[in-house]
Parts: structure tokens; sequence; C-alpha cells
């Protein structure tokens, strides 16, 4: 690859930020990267692309002129609110988000995401109650998937989050839960 000239370096993170911004999920480095090299007509590789992206990180961490900044989220990268301005945006989504999922949706969600992959009897064991109408509210919105697990020799499905539960939460992977208090 040839010496780029200042514009062209602009114009390569601009795209880069505008992909960022402009994507509905998250948009991982591979996509970033297809897209640039497209875009460009050129080969440009992971580590150069990455480069790029880390140097965009920083420049909506550090700027306090920017009300936002560029996030790690499943595995993909998502422009997000910073969170000193977290509080007045959230006026905004707090009736958007109770409309979304019902306390019994959450809570379902809740044992699924600490207890993966987890059976419907095992949810409804730690409930108390009946979870099929949350467990299918939560497929149909993309939070979790079926899996099959086979223990014993017996055939059994279990439920898991996706990558859309770690969007849903802003988080990169799981280990970003907050930790459970020890009993």
């Amino acid at each position: 690859m040839s010496e780029l000239s200042v514009s062209k370096i602009e114009s390569i993170q601009l795209v880069i930020e505008a992909l960022i911004f402009s994507a509905q999920n998250s948009i991982n480095l591979i996509e970033i990267q297809n897209c640039v090299n497209s875009h460009f007509k050129e080969e440009f590789s992971t580590v150069y692309i990455q480069n790029f992206i880390n140097q965009s990180i920083e420049k909506y961490r550090t700027d306090s002129a920017f009300p936002f900044e560029i996030c790690t989220v499943a595995e993909g990268y998502q422009f997000f609110t910073k969170i000193e301005y977290y509080p007045v945006v959230a006026l905004t989504y707090t009736n958007k988000l109770r409309k979304r999922l019902s306390k019994a949706s959450l809570e379902t969600l809740s044992i699924i995401a600490y207890r993966q992959p987890v059976t419907k009897s095992e949810i409804q064991k730690i409930r108390g109650v009946n979870c099929d109408y949350a467990i299918k509210n939560l497929i149909q919105k993309g939070l979790i998937q079926i899996v099959k697990s086979s223990k014993k020799l017996q055939l059994s499905f279990s439920y898991q989050t996706t990558s859309a539960f770690l969007e849903f939460l802003g988080i990169a992977t799981l280990e970003d839960l907050p930790r459970l208090p020890k009993k």
C-alpha cells in the first residue's frame, strides 16, 4: 500500500465513523474493513482499520465537545451517549422501555442471562410461575434463543441470550453484567 495523503486518511476516518454511526446495531471490524475496502477500492488490513477505529474511539471519548462516544458492544462498535448525559436522555426512553419488556420478561431474561444455558423448567422453578409467554416474547424480540443440549443422553431445549441482548444492555460481553451479591 502506498503512502496515503492527509485528505485520504481523513476520508477513511470519516467513512469509518459514518459506518459506525449509521449501523442500526453494532458493526464489527470485518464488516467495517469490507466496506472501507470496497469504497476506496483498496485492500486495507484489519490492523490498519483497527487503528482508525481506535483513533475514533479516543477522539470521542476524550473530547468534551461530543456528548457521545464509540463503545465496544457485542464484538462490534456503536455510538452511545456519554454516561454524564444518560439521565437526561433516559427521560425520553423510560416509557418506551417499560412498554417493551414486562416485569415477567425482565425477570425471565435476568435468569437466562445469569444461568445460561437454562431450561424452561429451571426458570419456572426459580420464578415460581409459568414463563411460556415471557420466553415467547423474549424470543420474538431476539433477546434469547433456543439451544439444544443433551444431558444424560436426553435431548432437551435450553435458552441463552443473543448478541441483541448485549446490544440491548449496551455491554460488550456477558462478563460486563453486574455481579450478583454472594449469599
